[in-house]
């Protein structure tokens, strides 16, 4: 049976190229990475048109190997090498086990979400078995730092109890549990406050505060007021501790200016 590749996502560069993709033989499904270190191989007007990078990918002899990353060079002796397994692909650093008591998070592989639609360049609306959830994802290495960061936090929230965040659900992997490459939280709507909202916005910030927590990115989109009060979303830039007051005063002076804004910063493209 043959199989099906399709590109998922593309971090293109001046001088070479990632890409991760979906490759489907009907009976199994896997996630491989390709670096390609020689952009020449594919035509300029092709490097980011998924259908013509896999027709240029797949002439390569080691192609259809069982490979997890695949390394593409041009030596001006050799020719064009394909290297399988050079680098592994990223994955969430270990969590720490829950303490006692504490239900262990979820985790999902990226192939049983169910995509409905993108809300964001890394974060989507998904489902599976039924249920609908939001999805954000590390695409690729360089985005892993940022997304550990979050997923402590909203960990630590969630194990609070905190109806302040969407409540996560647990992980999202590709394979195996050790690569985790996302999150998985329930589903919440809402719409994004205005100036109206002022006070109710105060008062959830404050709570956040209270829980040692700044937010670090105070936008109106990165709220939600739902039927269960303020959420905040997008936690890259939060910080947990005892010893950011001043930050926290100033997120919160700087709130009213935030939900006056027009500007169309950090809006999502559902919106």
């Amino acid at each position: 049976m043959s199989t099906k590749d399709s590109v998922w996502s593309i971090d293109l560069g001046p001088y070479d190229c990632l890409y991760r993709i979906l490759r489907d033989d009907g009976q199994e499904q896997r996630v491989v990475y390709v670096l390609l270190e020689c952009l020449d191989l594919i035509p300029e007007t092709s490097q980011t048109f998924g259908p013509l990078v896999i027709r240029e990918l797949s002439k390569l002899a080691e192609w259809n190997g069982r490979w997890k990353t695949l390394t593409i060079s041009k030596d001006d002796d050799i020719g064009i090498t394909a290297r399988a397994d050079v680098f592994e692909p990223h994955g969430l650093p270990p969590r720490e086990p829950p303490q006692e008591g504490d239900e262990p998070f979820r985790m999902f592989s990226i192939f049983d979400l169910e995509p409905l639609d993108d809300v964001k360049n890394r974060v989507s609306r998904v489902q599976v078995n039924g249920e609908e959830c939001f999805l954000k994802i590390a695409r690729f290495e360089f985005e892993l730092a940022a997304l550990a960061h979050e997923s402590r936090v909203y960990e630590t929230l969630t194990r609070q109890g905190s109806n302040l965040v969407p409540r996560l659900l647990g992980y999202a992997y590709e394979e195996t549990h050790d690569r985790a490459i996302g999150l998985v939280f329930e589903a919440i709507s809402g719409y994004h406050p205005g100036i109206g909202d002022l006070a109710v916005c105060q008062e959830a910030l404050q709570r956040l505060h209270s829980s040692n927590v700044v937010h670090g990115d105070i936008n109106r989109y990165n709220m939600l007021v739902t039927q269960d009060g303020v959420k905040f979303i997008d936690l890259e830039l939060s910080e947990i501790g005892t010893m950011y007051e001043e930050k926290m005063d100033k997120e919160m002076k700087d709130l009213e200016e935030q939900l006056l804004d027009e500007s169309g910063m950090g809006r999502p493209w559902s919106l």
